[in-house]
């Protein structure tokens, strides 16, 4: 939860009175849901009208092949006031746990702050490497979320082996 955010635009979780929905939510799935279960999730539940949540961050873990991951984002449809924003995000292939990663995922900053007034908070720069999803469309340096995949991969990774 982003310091200064305010509601509106950010909305109060139902049934509080000063609790606010994540601007960015992690779902995580171990074999018991697939990767359309956990769109849908993402889509129906998430992103509801009730919810202003911005950015969902799915990580799906099974077993088979020694251990692998796939990862994806979406961002919210704020046209339709809810759901998945199509086109937005990414998706990973298939990652084996055993094996490094350089892919990661570019957040964009206004997202991950939503609700914040301006000028949003100063982030540090970073530049994507070329595994970046999606790809940057201006080469170089952003303060936009820059998330390796690797620090998600090594964390499993320690529980899994």
């Amino acid at each position: 939860m982003p310091r200064g955010i305010t509601c509106p635009p950010a909305r109060n979780v139902v049934g509080t009175l000063n609790r606010m929905y994540p601007n960015v939510v992690i779902e995580v799935s171990k074999s018991h849901e697939s990767y359309n279960d956990m769109l849908l999730d993402a889509d129906m539940k998430h992103f509801s009208p009730l919810t202003s949540v911005r950015v969902w961050i799915g990580i799906e873990f099974t077993p088979g092949y020694g251990g692998r991951m796939r990862a994806m984002f979406r961002l919210r449809d704020d046209v339709a006031g809810s759901g998945i924003l199509a086109g937005s995000g990414a998706t990973t292939d298939y990652i084996p746990l055993s094996m490094p990663t350089n892919i990661e995922f570019i957040i964009p900053k206004k997202e991950v702050y939503f609700g914040v007034p301006s000028p949003l908070p100063p982030t540090l720069l970073s530049v994507p490497g070329p595994n970046a999803l999606p790809p940057p469309a201006i080469p170089g340096p952003t303060d936009d979320l820059v998330l390796p995949l690797e620090d998600v991969r090594l964390d499993v990774w320690s529980v899994w082996s």
